[in-house]
């Protein structure tokens, strides 16, 4: 009997151990499992925005060139059967003003590949999902940098978080930034013409290192730059 007695309290300390084990696993697991499933949740979430901004530059490129296409059959028809004169001007002019919003811009910035989207994005810095007003080159250090299109410069100098920045008003509304630079070479009033040199890329203001943060702003609202520049 004691030898009996004896096995079952070994037998009962086993089953004890074990059950500790399982709730102690259960608890390391189970963060672990949530924290993967967030995980996926937020890698779920930035490819439906890339998504949804594919899908908006798509529909906005193909809007711009659908009004020009349009215009330009009008203008064909009017001339082709005798249109009036006045009628001719007005769409001519329409026609102009039509491909200046279609191309006020026409050259990158910078000879690089794009390493950050327009759109929300988890923040370099902070760590949060973040809207991301434009789109960043992975340019070096003292690249040059050029201006997308023609315009008046607005600003030249250090601006909070974009350290030494560059923006220029090419009318219609249309304002281009080019921010993070090294050296900035234009001063305000300037008048440039598309494909100056404006600046260097550098890593001024908040940045984690050399890079071109490029933006396009419509009437002081920012716009995908790739839908501007008809960027892939």
């Amino acid at each position: 009997m004691p030898r009996l007695k004896r096995a079952l309290v070994i037998v009962a300390l086993a089953f004890t151990v074990a059950a500790g084990a399982r709730a102690a696993h259960a608890r390391v697991v189970a963060p672990t499992a949530v924290t993967g499933a967030w995980a996926e949740v937020e890698q779920s979430w930035g490819e439906l925005e890339r998504s949804w901004s594919d899908i908006g530059q798509s529909w906005r490129a193909l809007s711009v060139w659908g009004d020009w296409l349009g215009l330009r059959f009008r203008l064909w028809l009017a001339d082709s059967f005798g249109g009036a004169l006045g009628d001719l001007v007005a769409l001519a002019e329409g026609l102009d003003e039509l491909h200046e919003r279609l191309a006020p811009l026409s050259v990158p910035p910078v000879e690089a590949g794009m390493t950050s989207r327009f759109g929300y994005r988890r923040d370099p810095i902070h760590r949060r999902i973040r809207f991301h007003a434009g789109i960043d080159f992975g340019a070096d250090r003292g690249a040059v940098v050029h201006a997308a299109g023609a315009g008046r410069v607005t600003l030249a100098g250090r601006s909070g978080g974009y350290g030494q920045v560059v923006a220029i008003d090419h009318g219609l509304g249309v304002v281009t930034r080019y921010a993070h630079l090294e050296r900035v070479i234009v001063r305000e009033g300037d008048e440039v013409e598309t494909g100056d040199i404006i600046a260097t890329v550098g890593s001024s203001g908040r940045a984690t290192g050399p890079h071109l943060h490029f933006e396009v702003r419509r009437d002081g609202e920012p716009v995908d730059p790739r839908a501007e520049l008809l960027l892939p």
